[in-house]
Protein backbone atom coordinates (compact mmCIF):
# COMPACT_ATOMS: atom_id res chain seq x y z
CA UNK A 1 0.00 0.00 0.00
CA UNK A 2 1.04 3.32 -1.02
CA UNK A 3 2.32 5.20 2.03
CA UNK A 4 2.76 2.46 4.87
CA UNK A 5 5.24 2.47 6.82
CA UNK A 6 7.52 -1.14 7.51
CA UNK A 7 6.52 -4.16 8.82
CA UNK A 8 6.93 -4.05 12.66
CA UNK A 9 7.50 -7.88 12.45
CA UNK A 10 7.72 -10.94 10.42
CA UNK A 11 7.54 -13.12 12.74
CA UNK A 12 3.80 -15.36 11.84
CA UNK A 13 1.28 -14.42 13.65
CA UNK A 14 0.61 -17.56 15.18
CA UNK A 15 3.48 -20.01 16.45
CA UNK A 16 4.28 -22.61 14.23
CA UNK A 17 2.30 -25.88 15.42
CA UNK A 18 0.53 -24.11 17.81
CA UNK A 19 -3.67 -24.34 17.74
CA UNK A 20 -5.79 -22.17 15.67
CA UNK A 21 -9.13 -21.78 16.94
CA UNK A 22 -12.13 -20.46 14.28
CA UNK A 23 -15.46 -20.07 14.66
CA UNK A 24 -17.85 -20.52 11.38
CA UNK A 25 -19.20 -17.10 11.08
CA UNK A 26 -14.79 -15.87 11.33
CA UNK A 27 -14.49 -18.27 8.52
CA UNK A 28 -17.13 -17.03 6.56
CA UNK A 29 -16.20 -13.57 6.91
CA UNK A 30 -12.18 -14.73 5.81
CA UNK A 31 -13.54 -16.51 2.63
CA UNK A 32 -15.92 -12.95 1.73
CA UNK A 33 -12.67 -10.89 2.16
CA UNK A 34 -9.23 -11.94 4.07
CA UNK A 35 -8.45 -8.39 4.67
CA UNK A 36 -11.66 -7.33 6.64
CA UNK A 37 -10.81 -11.00 8.46
CA UNK A 38 -7.28 -9.76 9.54
CA UNK A 39 -8.22 -6.28 10.18
CA UNK A 40 -11.33 -6.92 12.71
CA UNK A 41 -9.54 -9.54 14.02
CA UNK A 42 -6.39 -7.89 15.27
CA UNK A 43 -8.27 -4.86 16.45
CA UNK A 44 -9.37 -3.02 13.73
CA UNK A 45 -13.31 -2.91 14.28
CA UNK A 46 -15.99 0.05 15.50
CA UNK A 47 -18.08 -1.21 18.26
CA UNK A 48 -21.38 -3.16 17.41
CA UNK A 49 -23.82 -1.89 14.66
CA UNK A 50 -27.39 -1.33 15.68
CA UNK A 51 -28.42 -4.30 13.37
CA UNK A 52 -25.79 -6.45 14.95
CA UNK A 53 -27.05 -5.37 18.37
CA UNK A 54 -30.77 -5.55 17.24
CA UNK A 55 -30.17 -9.12 15.64
CA UNK A 56 -28.42 -10.23 19.07
CA UNK A 57 -31.91 -8.95 20.49
CA UNK A 58 -33.63 -11.14 18.54
CA UNK A 59 -31.50 -14.44 18.80
CA UNK A 60 -32.10 -13.88 22.54
CA UNK A 61 -35.58 -13.76 22.02
CA UNK A 62 -35.88 -16.46 20.16
CA UNK A 63 -34.17 -18.71 22.62
CA UNK A 64 -36.88 -18.48 24.99
CA UNK A 65 -39.09 -20.41 23.18
CA UNK A 66 -37.04 -23.23 24.57
CA UNK A 67 -37.88 -22.47 28.16
CA UNK A 68 -40.65 -24.77 29.65
CA UNK A 69 -43.17 -22.37 29.19
CA UNK A 70 -42.53 -20.15 26.45
CA UNK A 71 -43.26 -16.34 25.98
CA UNK A 72 -46.03 -15.26 23.61
CA UNK A 73 -45.88 -12.86 20.86
CA UNK A 74 -46.82 -10.26 23.20
CA UNK A 75 -44.45 -10.75 25.81
CA UNK A 76 -41.61 -11.29 23.37
CA UNK A 77 -42.44 -7.56 21.53
CA UNK A 78 -42.97 -6.10 25.62
CA UNK A 79 -39.16 -7.00 25.83
CA UNK A 80 -37.56 -6.02 22.49
CA UNK A 81 -40.06 -2.69 22.93
CA UNK A 82 -38.71 -2.44 26.34
CA UNK A 83 -35.09 -2.73 26.18
CA UNK A 84 -35.15 -0.50 22.40
CA UNK A 85 -33.48 2.38 23.81
CA UNK A 86 -30.10 0.44 24.46
CA UNK A 87 -30.17 -1.52 21.05
CA UNK A 88 -30.85 1.84 18.74
CA UNK A 89 -28.92 4.76 17.79
CA UNK A 90 -31.43 6.35 15.42
CA UNK A 91 -33.86 9.37 16.69
CA UNK A 92 -37.39 9.93 15.57
CA UNK A 93 -39.09 8.20 12.67
CA UNK A 94 -35.88 6.91 12.12
CA UNK A 95 -36.06 4.93 15.07
CA UNK A 96 -39.56 3.88 15.45
CA UNK A 97 -39.01 2.64 11.47
CA UNK A 98 -36.36 0.57 12.93
CA UNK A 99 -38.45 -0.46 15.44
CA UNK A 100 -41.24 -1.36 13.21
CA UNK A 101 -38.51 -3.55 11.70
CA UNK A 102 -37.17 -5.23 14.06
CA UNK A 103 -40.93 -6.86 15.60
CA UNK A 104 -42.17 -7.56 11.80
CA UNK A 105 -38.84 -9.87 12.32
CA UNK A 106 -39.62 -10.92 15.37
CA UNK A 107 -43.30 -11.58 14.20
CA UNK A 108 -41.99 -13.62 11.05
CA UNK A 109 -39.51 -15.98 13.59
CA UNK A 110 -42.63 -16.41 15.62
CA UNK A 111 -44.89 -17.56 13.17
CA UNK A 112 -42.10 -19.64 11.70
CA UNK A 113 -41.73 -21.24 15.05
CA UNK A 114 -45.25 -22.09 15.72
CA UNK A 115 -45.45 -23.72 12.08
CA UNK A 116 -42.09 -25.52 12.44
CA UNK A 117 -43.29 -29.67 12.51
CA UNK A 118 -39.50 -30.14 13.88
CA UNK A 119 -38.96 -30.70 17.78
CA UNK A 120 -36.35 -28.09 19.23
CA UNK A 121 -34.03 -29.71 20.76
CA UNK A 122 -31.15 -27.06 22.47
CA UNK A 123 -30.64 -23.32 21.41
CA UNK A 124 -27.44 -22.09 21.43
CA UNK A 125 -25.86 -25.42 21.41
CA UNK A 126 -22.28 -24.94 22.00
CA UNK A 127 -19.72 -27.30 19.68
CA UNK A 128 -16.38 -27.86 19.30
CA UNK A 129 -14.35 -29.85 16.77
CA UNK A 130 -10.83 -30.75 16.05
CA UNK A 131 -8.79 -31.08 12.55
CA UNK A 132 -5.21 -30.89 12.68
CA UNK A 133 -4.23 -27.98 14.75
CA UNK A 134 -7.31 -26.06 14.12
CA UNK A 135 -10.01 -26.30 16.41
CA UNK A 136 -13.69 -25.35 15.14
CA UNK A 137 -15.54 -23.55 17.94
CA UNK A 138 -18.99 -22.09 17.81
CA UNK A 139 -22.84 -22.32 18.81
CA UNK A 140 -25.74 -23.46 16.61
CA UNK A 141 -28.78 -21.09 17.20
CA UNK A 142 -31.19 -24.19 17.32
CA UNK A 143 -30.56 -28.09 17.10
CA UNK A 144 -34.36 -29.40 15.85
CA UNK A 145 -35.42 -33.37 15.42
CA UNK A 146 -37.73 -35.49 13.13
CA UNK A 147 -38.70 -38.46 13.69
CA UNK A 148 -39.50 -40.57 10.67
CA UNK A 149 -42.30 -43.27 10.38
CA UNK A 150 -39.67 -45.56 10.71
CA UNK A 151 -38.66 -44.24 14.40
CA UNK A 152 -35.36 -42.80 12.72
CA UNK A 153 -34.32 -39.09 13.89
CA UNK A 154 -32.92 -36.75 11.76
CA UNK A 155 -30.72 -33.81 13.63
CA UNK A 156 -31.55 -30.47 12.19
CA UNK A 157 -29.14 -27.39 12.79
CA UNK A 158 -30.94 -24.45 12.13
CA UNK A 159 -29.16 -20.69 11.59
CA UNK A 160 -31.40 -17.58 12.62
CA UNK A 161 -30.99 -15.21 9.66
CA UNK A 162 -31.70 -11.19 10.92
CA UNK A 163 -31.09 -9.63 8.14
CA UNK A 164 -32.51 -7.68 5.61
CA UNK A 165 -31.16 -9.45 2.64
CA UNK A 166 -32.64 -13.08 2.38
CA UNK A 167 -30.05 -15.57 1.23
CA UNK A 168 -30.98 -17.41 -1.53
CA UNK A 169 -30.86 -21.81 -1.88
CA UNK A 170 -27.21 -21.77 -3.01
CA UNK A 171 -26.21 -19.36 -0.54
CA UNK A 172 -28.09 -21.09 2.52
CA UNK A 173 -26.74 -24.74 1.35
CA UNK A 174 -23.41 -23.15 0.93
Amino acid sequence: WWGASQPSSLAPIIAPGAEVRVSPSKLQSFSECELKWFLENHGGRDGDSDAALIGSAIHALAAMMAEPEPPSLEELKERLSARWKILSTKKGWANSYQLDQAIEKLEKFFSWHQKNERTLFRVEARFEAEFRRVRLVGSADRLEIVVNDQGEESLYVVDLKTTSTVPNKADAKE
